[in-house]
This record gives C-alpha cells, structure tokens and sequence, in this order.
C-alpha cells in the first residue's frame, strides 16, 4: 500500500526526526502507526500513513459520525446534543468578524454548519471528498457541495469565510491546500480552522491512547505554535484563538469508550472536566482550539 512517509519537516525542513508515540486505530482497523515528531520545531506527524487513494477505507464505519450521522447510543445522541449547540457559537464567532456575504465550509461532511449559515442569510458551498457524505449533505439541506477535484477550479478572491473545522489534520498535500485557501479568500477574508491540541491535558493523560490522535486519519498533529508558523508562511496572520471547551469531554469519553472496561462513562467525564477546567485557566493547555487567520 503506498504511504506518506516523512524524511523532513514539512514546517521547517528538519530532518531531525525522532519516534514520539505508537498510536492504535481503535476505531476501524486495529493496526498501529508510529508517530514522530521533529526535534527541531516539535511537530507531530503520522509516519507511514496511507496515501490519499487508500485513505478512503480507513473512514468507512458506522461509527465515523460527520460522515454516517448515527444517533446510536448515548455517546453519538450527546455528540449531535453539543453539535447543535455549537452551530450558534460558530455563527456568532463568525460573525463578529464579518456580517455576512460568501463562505465555503471545507470538509463540511453532511452539511449540518453550512444548513445553519444559509439559514443565517450566507451564501454557502462546501467541499466534501466523502460520496455519501456529499449526497446527504445536497439531499437533506439543498446544499452545493464540491468534491475536491472541483474545488481546485474555484476562483481567485471568491470567498469572504472559508471555515476548516477539525478539517486540516486530515489533508495529504497540505502546503498545496493552504495555498488554494489563500488564492480562493478575499484579501480582508476570514480563515477559520479547528484542530485538536496534542498539548492539551487530556492529550498528557492518554499519551498514545488519545482519541484526538485518531491514526492514520488524522495525518498532522498541530500544537498552537506549529499552526501559527505554518500559517505565517502562508501569508496569514493569526488574529485570535478561542476554546472548544466540550472536546474535552467528547474526546476524553472516545478515549475511554476505546479503552473498555468499567466505569468508562464516569472516568470520561472526570478527565473531561479536569482538562475542560485546565483550560479555562490557559487556553493553549484546551483540548481543541479555533484559529481566527487573516492575510498579513
């Protein structure tokens, strides 16, 4: 199976590699991926990930919920609980920003933050590499919906929002959309990207056993400073940070529910309230981070 194996530092050009964690996909095949990390400028990176054409198997189970919408078990209806409780937060953090005009969601899944901007008077698209995805996000909301290879032939200056949300951990050829998203944003446009914080509390508990780490999806491993310096060579100038305080507990129980045993539910939710409580008092210790990015 090709992969896509590391030998620099795509933030700096380091070859200064090292092991960091064996990490388990837990959720669909079982196997392990070695991360490592580069001692140069400590980002993370999944070594030996699949490529893109085979990645797509990796992401095909019931329980990969932006894609399949399950509403089995507590776990996923909580999930779907918060997810719409979010929606309004996104919108008002969006909109403190910029009133209103085009935004396209990259990774959108099954439409549920577009649907809810549209309704907000935005004028929306989105792009999803997921089939089925794609067809339930136009079916259910009426939404347009690109595949990647449609994206790519997007216009320069299109776009007044361009939104990733726990999106760019996933993409193979990073620098390459970095740059599609700065051609195809208005010069005074707004990118906002979410990710996980391998430097977050629940992130030291788990170590290897971290959900958020989620092999060989997740492909990056993007601390505070490491997205900032890959933005900032990008032409980008971050503009502000903000908590996603409920990923801690969402991913503290994925942990847990991984791990099995008894009391899973209940020592979730401790180790989701002492990170959800850590990070009010530093926000770079938060489980996920939104980032606020605008052209220099």
């Amino acid at each position: 199976m090709p992969v896509l194996h590391h030998s620099i530092c795509p933030l700096c050009g380091s070859d200064f590699l090292t092991p960091f964690l064996k990490s388990c996909d837990d959720s669909k095949s079982k196997q392990h991926f070695d991360l490592i990390r580069c001692e140069a400028c400590g980002f993370v990176m999944t070594q030996d990930a699949p490529d893109v054409k085979a990645m797509g198997a990796y992401y095909d189970f019931e329980d990969y919920v932006s894609h399949s919408d399950t509403q089995q078990g507590l776990f996923f209806r909580l999930y779907h609980a918060v997810r719409t409780w979010m929606l309004s937060r996104k919108r008002r953090l969006i909109q403190r920003h910029v009133r209103g005009g085009t935004l396209l969601d990259i990774g959108c899944a099954t439409g549920y933050f577009l649907a809810h901007m549209k309704t907000s008077g935005w004028d929306v698209k989105g792009v999803e590499p997921d089939e089925g995805a794609r067809r339930m996000a136009t079916e259910q909301f009426g939404l347009e919906v690109m595949s990647p290879s449609d994206w790519v032939q997007e216009g320069a200056g299109t776009f007044d929002v361009i939104t990733l949300w726990h999106v760019l951990e996933h993409v193979h050829d990073l620098k390459g959309e970095i740059s599609r998203i700065h051609r195809a944003l208005k010069d005074d446009g707004l990118l906002v990207v979410a990710l996980p914080n391998p430097k977050s509390v629940d992130a030291a508990w788990y170590k290897s056993a971290w959900a958020a780490y989620d092999v060989p999806r997740h492909l990056w491993h993007f601390s505070p400073e490491n997205i900032e310096t890959l933005m900032g060579q990008h032409g980008f100038q971050l503009v502000s940070r903000h908590r996603m305080g409920f990923d801690a507990f969402y991913v503290a129980l994925l942990s847990e529910r991984h791990r099995g045993g008894r009391f899973a539910l209940i020592r979730g939710m401790i180790v989701g309230f002492v990170s959800w409580l850590a990070c009010l008092l530093q926000k770079e210790r938060c489980s996920s981070l939104i980032y606020l990015f605008k052209n220099k």
